[in-house]
């Protein structure tokens, strides 16, 4: 694989949420990051940089192309929204997990006093 320039983990999973997958792929254009005023991109063909620019003029910032072979362009924009789905199942999960059962299955703190009625531990 040619180096791109950037590595996966520098993608902003935020940012690709807005950018819907079929914009992505049927242009060939994966946002990358926002850095100095401009929006840094993996781009293929020409179709992708008139994407770019259409794209970072809508979030009012400057394109910065990375030119990617089209293939590992789109393999890389599958595993980054796949990225973005195990995320937002991750927060959702969590979202809807029910806390105050969590806090309910510790047992109440109990007296002294009560401790002393129950069989003490025998060492072996």
């Amino acid at each position: 694989m040619a180096d791109k320039g950037f590595k996966e983990d520098d993608i902003e999973l935020g940012l690709l949420a807005e950018v819907p997958l079929s914009f992505a792929k049927g242009n060939r254009v994966l946002p990358i990051k926002k850095e100095d005023g401009a929006l840094v991109a993996a781009v293929s063909g020409e179709s992708g940089m008139l994407a770019l620019r259409d794209l970072a003029s809508h979030m009012g910032l400057k394109p910065r192309a990375v030119d990617m072979d089209e293939d590992e362009l789109v393999e890389l924009i599958n595993r980054s929204y796949g990225r973005v789905g195990s995320a937002e199942e991750v927060m959702d999960n969590i979202a809807s997990e029910d806390f105050s059962s969590v806090a309910t299955e510790f047992e109440k703190p109990r007296d002294i006093l009560e401790l002393t009625e129950e069989a003490p531990i025998i060492r072996l």
